[in-house]
């Protein structure tokens, strides 16, 4: 790796996190096709890997900005990651049995998938509550999703302590 693409990836990288943090969503969903078109030699193992650590670390900071304040919903934030972490670490594991191309192929339908259901359920602007879930990360479904692809899915509940907006 040349020096150019080694801050070209800091550069892209700290896009990401700053763009993952602002809407909650830890940057998985940006990052891994990014992973996935820039290392098309690499398994999937190996890309899931890397977007699970980046989102790691990007959810680290995220909760430490909302804790200081003050606007973590702590019970929350326990009951979604009682719920994901089980599922990223299946998710993790199942992707050294999966295929590079039916990776690709489960990978892009789990982003339609999360488009369309985003597309056709729009939320109206300050709206706290929807469908009677609370909003927590701006997304109601967190528990679980990550497992189709090691949390670096569309949907991964990336935030371990998950804000609350009230309005």
């Amino acid at each position: 790796m040349t020096m150019e693409q080694f801050l070209a990836l800091v550069v892209v990288g700290l896009g990401i996190g700053i763009f993952g943090t602002l809407i909650g969503a830890g940057g998985g969903f940006i990052l891994m096709p990014l992973l996935l078109i820039v290392y098309p030699q690499e398994n999937p193992e190996l890309l899931t890997s890397i977007s699970l650590a980046v989102v790691f670390f990007n959810a680290l900071s995220g909760t430490v900005a909302y804790a200081r304040m003050k606007r973590i919903d702590y019970r929350s934030g326990i009951l979604f990651s009682l719920a994901t972490v089980p599922g990223a670490i299946l998710g993790a594991l199942s992707t050294s049995y999966i295929p590079r191309r039916t990776f690709n192929v489960i990978f892009g339908l789990a982003l339609i998938s999360a488009s369309l259901f985003l597309f056709l359920n729009p939320r109206r602007r300050g709206e706290a509550e929807w469908r009677g879930v609370r909003q927590c990360g701006g997304r109601p479904w967190g528990s679980g999703a990550g497992t189709g692809c090691g949390r670096g899915s569309p949907g991964d509940s990336s935030t371990p302590a998950i804000p609350c907006w009230r309005t």
